[in-house]
């Protein structure tokens, strides 16, 4: 996020510009597009947040509660910053709410990245939708990841425990569903989040999936990968198909098991119901698109060049840059 568009990496004009490069190669709907929506600019952000809306066609808002834009980082259950937008996006019919929580990069305030404020929130407006991205996983406290775990501002300490079950800020989320079986709209999105912890610790990946099946159900969870960051998304895609979770962990904490078909709903069919998409629909469309097209004359003479894409750290002595977005 940025005060001003042309000093934003990825501006939501950029965003919609990519959306409509890559579907009218297609020929069909294979992107939808975010907004960026900043509240605590205040006021003058809602001609903006109109704009997108008439004039882009956003699908979505994303947002970072994090950002220290204006005076302050701002939280979702603030009555006089926040609820405005709220009210406003009613109106113009978007009622997806994507917000960055968790991860503060060294860049956000850290308190703004908890998902504390998304209880009340979520219960005064149940008509949308709080999709949690990075499921607000605070990140790993040690080693080179130790920067993306931390931020700016009111520091977060949480309490030292031994319970293998506690994941840090996704824990405080469900611990909030918990007391909250009414609130049906707060969404886990995987982003980063599944990456991190299926590559560092995967029995803490299997407890983290198995705890949000119990507790919002496998309807709530929706994929994400943060590929602009690791490359290419693959390999999350193979670690998701194959992944179980340990009979004796569902023995011991009662977790479902992580089945093909719940995998499905993760992998797209969560987020396609939220986006008021038609799977099998779509799947018709994109059979005769150019794309499937290209990828059958590729098929026909494969020459893959092995490069790698996405963000790499080189350990030569310096601070990492801090990327800003997420």
């Amino acid at each position: 996020p940025s005060r001003d568009w042309d000093k934003n990496p990825l501006p939501p004009d950029q965003m919609v510009a990519t959306r409509k490069f890559v579907n009218d190669i297609a020929g069909s709907q294979r992107l939808l597009s975010h907004g960026l929506l900043r509240p605590n600019l205040g006021t003058q952000e809602m001609d903006e947040m109109e704009r997108q809306v008439k004039d882009l066609k956003i699908d979505a808002w994303k947002m970072y509660t994090g950002a220290e834009l204006g005076e302050k980082a701002w939280f979702m259950d603030d009555e006089k910053v926040a609820y405005p937008f709220w009210e406003k996006t009613k109106k113009l019919g978007i009622k997806n709410l994507c917000v960055h929580k968790g991860l503060p990069l060294s860049a956000f305030n850290e308190k703004a990245c908890t998902p504390h404020d998304l209880e009340k929130a979520a219960r005064d407006w149940p008509d949308l939708n709080f999709i949690v991205y990075h499921s607000g996983f605070r990140g790993f406290d040690f080693g080179f990841q130790r920067w993306i775990a931390h931020g700016r501002g009111q520091k977060v300490v949480d309490k030292k425990t031994d319970d293998p079950q506690e994941i840090p800020w996704i824990s405080d989320l469900l611990r909030i569903l918990k007391k909250n079986p009414q609130i049906k709209n707060i969404y886990f999105e995987l982003g980063a989040t599944f990456n991190m912890t299926s590559s560092v610790n995967p029995v803490l990946c299997m407890h983290m999936l198995g705890q949000m099946l119990q507790v919002a159900g496998a309807d709530h969870i929706l994929w994400g990968t943060d590929s602009i960051w690791g490359g290419s998304p693959q390999s999350q895609i193979e670690r998701l198909r194959r992944l179980k979770i340990k009979p004796e962990l569902m023995d011991k904490y009662k977790y479902p098991e992580l089945t093909d078909e719940i995998k499905n709903q993760i992998l797209g069919l969560n987020a396609a119901k939220l986006y008021g998409i038609d799977p099998k629909a779509k799947r018709q469309a994109i059979k005769t698109d150019k794309l499937t097209l290209l990828k059958q004359e590729y098929r026909q003479h494969p020459a893959p060049s092995n490069t790698q894409y996405g963000w790499v750290w080189m350990d030569d002595g310096r601070e990492p840059t801090v990327p800003v977005g997420g």
